[in-house]
C-alpha cells in the first residue's frame, strides 16, 4: 500500500536524483506511447542545466527515500507579454501513487514560484488522449487556451523544407 500523501516530501531535486528522475521520465514517455529509446547520458546534461539555471526548476516527491514523482518548470518570457510565465515542462507521478494529491502538491510549487517571479500565467500541456490528466488540471483551474502544433524534425533539419 502506498503511503499517505502527508508522508511524502516535496523538495527541489539534487544532482543525486538523476537516475530516479530518468526512470520517471521513461514512465512518462511510456504512458504517452513513445517507442524510441532515450539516451540517459544525453539527458544528464539537460538535468544538470535545470539544476544550475535560475529560470528552471525540478521538484521531486519523495517517499521513504524513493522518488515517486517529479515536475520540471521553466520560467519564460517573450515580446508578446510584459510579464514572464511559468511552464510545467513535465509532471509525472509513479503508478501506484496517483490520485493521492501528489500532483496537486507538486503544482503548488509552480504556483508559488510563479507568484514569486511575478508570472502572469502558468501553462502546461497534457496529452490529448489523457482524459484523466485533463480533468485533473481542469479541477485546478486550468483551461484550454491554445492548440499546440508539433512537427517532428530529423536530426539536423532546420528549415522545415521551406528553404
Amino acid at each position: 500500500m502506498a503511503p499517505h500523501a502527508d508522508e511524502i516530501l516535496i523538495r527541489e531535486a539534487k544532482p543525486d536524483d538523476f537516475g530516479d528522475v530518468f526512470e520517471l521520465v521513461l514512465e512518462l514517455r511510456s504512458s504517452h506511447g513513445e517507442k524510441g529509446k532515450l539516451d540517459k547520458q544525453g539527458i544528464r546534461p539537460i538535468f544538470q542545466r535545470y539544476l544550475s539555471n535560475s529560470d528552471k526548476y525540478i521538484y521531486v516527491a519523495e517517499s521513504r527515500g524513493l522518488l515517486v514523482g517529479f515536475m520540471s518548470i521553466t520560467i519564460g518570457e517573450s515580446l508578446y507579454e510584459d510579464k514572464p510565465w511559468a511552464e510545467v515542462d513535465e509532471l509525472v507521478v509513479k503508478e501506484g501513487y496517483r490520485s493521492q494529491g501528489l500532483g496537486g502538491r507538486l503544482l503548488d510549487e509552480v504556483f508559488r514560484i510563479a507568484h514569486e517571479r511575478q508570472c502572469n500565467v502558468v501553462v502546461l500541456a497534457a496529452d490529448i488522449n489523457n482524459a484523466r490528466a485533463i480533468e485533473f488540471y481542469g479541477e485546478l483551474g486550468f483551461k484550454s487556451g491554445e492548440i499546440v502544433l508539433e512537427k517532428e524534425l530529423a536530426v539536423g533539419e532546420t528549415d522545415g523544407g521551406l528553404g
